[in-house]
C-alpha cells in the first residue's frame, strides 16, 4: 500500500532585489565601453596629461593602447561634461582624491560624501537626467572618431559595411549583454538602415543613427 506524503508550503520572507539605475560612474562607463576602441587597457601613468582627474579616475580601465588623445579626447570630455560632472541628477560615489568640483560643490556635499551618494540613494530617472544622457548620445554620435571605435568593437574594422542581418544584434548586445532585442525594434533599425542605402547615405552615416538610436533608449542604463 502506497504511503502518501502531505507537503508544507511555508510563506517566508526573503531579501528581494531591487534593480538600481546604475550611477554616473556606471552610465560613464558604458559610454568609454561602447565609443572607445577595445584592447589591451594601459596604466594610468601612460594615460596623456590631458586627460583630467575624473577620467583617470573613473576611466582608467577603459582607456586602451588603441587610445588617439587628439580625436578620443573628444569622446572623453562629453562623457565628463553631461555625465560624470552631474551628481545631482546621476548621483554616485565621491572620492576624496576626486579632484572635481562638482562632488563637493553639488549638493553642497562636504562630508561623508561617499555614503550621501552610494549606490542605494540613486535618484529615479528623471527628465533632467535623461536630458543629460541622450545630449551625450547625440554630442558623442557627431563625433566620426567615436563612430569608427564603435564599428570597429563591433566588427574589428572602422569602416566595415553596415549589414543589418549581422550587425544589428551585435550593436544592440553593446548596450544589452545577453538580452534580445524586440521583433519590433529590430524591425525599426531594419527599416532605417534600408533607407539610408536606398538615399545613398555614407556607411559612417548608417553606423551612426544606429548607434543613435540605441544609445537613446534608456534600458541600458540598469546593471
Amino acid at each position: 500500500m502506497a504511503s502518501s506524503h502531505s507537503s508544507t508550503i511555508l510563506d517566508i520572507d526573503l531579501p528581494t532585489y531591487k534593480a538600481r539605475v546604475g550611477d554616473r560612474v556606471y552610465t560613464a562607463s558604458v559610454f568609454a565601453d561602447v565609443y572607445l576602441k577595445t584592447g589591451n587597457s594601459i596604466g594610468i601613468q601612460s594615460l596623456p596629461s590631458e586627460v583630467s582627474s575624473a577620467s583617470k579616475l573613473h576611466l582608467t580601465p577603459y582607456i586602451t593602447n588603441n587610445f588617439t588623445p587628439k580625436t578620443d579626447m573628444l569622446i572623453l570630455e562629453v562623457i565628463e561634461e553631461k555625465i560624470l560632472k552631474q551628481t545631482a541628477d546621476f548621483h554616485g560615489p565621491c572620492s576624496i582624491h576626486e579632484e572635481d568640483s562638482s562632488c563637493i560643490t553639488n549638493r553642497g556635499l562636504v562630508d561623508e560624501r561617499q555614503q550621501e551618494l552610494s549606490l542605494n540613494t540613486i535618484s529615479p530617472l528623471t527628465a533632467v537626467r535623461e536630458g543629460f544622457r541622450i545630449s551625450a548620445c547625440v554630442e558623442i554620435s557627431k563625433i566620426d572618431s567615436a563612430i569608427k571605435n564603435f564599428t570597429f568593437n563591433i566588427t574589428g574594422n572602422e569602416t566595415e559595411v553596415f549589414d543589418y542581418k549581422q550587425h544589428t544584434d551585435a550593436v544592440y548586445d553593446l548596450f544589452y549583454p545577453a538580452q534580445s532585442m524586440s521583433n519590433d525594434a529590430y524591425n525599426a533599425i531594419v527599416d532605417m538602415v534600408t533607407s539610408m542605402v536606398s538615399n545613398g547615405e555614407k556607411n559612417i552615416d548608417i553606423w551612426r543613427n544606429v548607434s543613435l538610436a540605441i544609445c537613446k533608449t534608456p534600458g541600458w542604463q540598469i546593471p
